[in-house]
């Protein structure tokens, strides 16, 4: 998928010339809501007594377009706008999603029909590592400072104080983006998304038609013949056999299994380090104009007042 700076060049332009008063910062969000999940993942993934494979289970549930529009209404909620503030988030999630397909992705997918179908959806036009992706992201940061300098010009779009239905409403909202994708674990095990019930069913594995994308990969330095180690994220190591880059230290592969923890490889990938640091850059810095901008806007507020008739920022629901 690709990185967050990617998203966002692509993304904000296009909002502002379909939508001009669109404001930078429900954008953003926008472009960080569907991978949401499997950030929280990757911090689960760390922890103790959690099944890395229903926590996997979850987060491809809860990345589906369905569930991301629960957050988007909860977040519209609390926005002077609801209905465009809803339109604009869920929008752009779709977007996000969409451009996520457009990378070659082993073992992965989007999910825009769900709950109604689980079978991901794969366009597979380019890898990560295609010139055009690092471009994006060069551009993504340049959006990005822009897009910071023009979240000062404007009030804070989120409502702070009063509106208490409006809460409670947002509140049930996220509740149902937390709660829904725990009803339909089945369902995305049965159309074995991820390859989750292949990898699930140890028993059943030899023999088996086999996918992973971006797993952590060490050489085995004592056998010859044997390519080395996948680590899964549920912490379970495979061993691989066949041929793969000698450098590799993430690595995409498809293969077929020979017994339980044994997989011959069919075809390697190894995949750069590069699309998670600058995803993290980006978080970083959308953290920082989020925080930045909410400070200004309560500095502009306790300025006194200049004898300019006052204009109110907030507007008609």
């Amino acid at each position: 998928m690709p990185n967050t700076l990617c998203h966002i060049a692509a993304q904000l332009p296009v909002s502002r010339l379909f939508a001009p008063a669109a404001d930078v910062r429900l954008v953003l969000i926008a472009c960080v809501i569907p991978d949401i999940p499997w950030i929280i993942r990757r911090v689960l993934a760390a922890a103790p007594f959690i099944d890395g494979y229903q926590v996997q289970g979850y987060a491809i549930g809860q990345s589906a377009f369905f569930c991301c529009c629960f957050l988007a209404l909860a977040i519209a909620l609390l926005a002077e706008r609801v209905l465009f503030s809803f339109l604009l988030i869920a929008g752009n999630c779709l977007a996000h999603l969409l451009l996520d397909a457009c990378q070659i992705k082993w073992a992965n997918g989007v999910h825009i029909l769900a709950p109604f179908s689980w079978r991901p959806w794969r366009f597979d036009f380019s890898w990560p590592d295609h010139l055009l992706w690092f471009i994006l992201s060069g551009l993504g940061l340049a959006v990005l400072l822009w897009a910071w300098r023009d979240s000062l010009r404007k009030p804070w779009p989120f409502l702070v104080f009063g509106r208490g239905p409006r809460f409670f409403l947002a509140a049930f909202c996220l509740i149902l983006y937390i709660v829904a994708p725990l009803a339909f674990l089945g369902p995305i095990a049965r159309e074995d998304n991820g390859f989750l019930a292949t990898l699930h069913e140890q028993s059943a594995r030899p023999g088996k038609y086999v996918e992973f994308d971006r797993k952590p990969f060490a050489p085995d330095l004592n056998h010859r013949g044997q390519a080395g180690f996948l680590t899964l994220f549920g912490g379970e190591r495979l061993r691989l056999r066949g041929v793969v880059p000698e450098d590799a230290t993430l690595l995409s592969a498809r293969g077929r299994f020979i017994d339980r923890h044994t997989v011959a490889v069919l075809a390697p990938r190894r995949q750069s380090a590069f699309r998670d640091l600058a995803s993290m850059v980006a978080l970083a810095l959308v953290a920082l104009l989020f925080i930045h901008s909410f400070v200004h806007s309560l500095s502009r507020r306790k300025q006194p007042d200049s004898g300019a008739p006052e204009t109110s920022s907030r507007r008609t629901v």
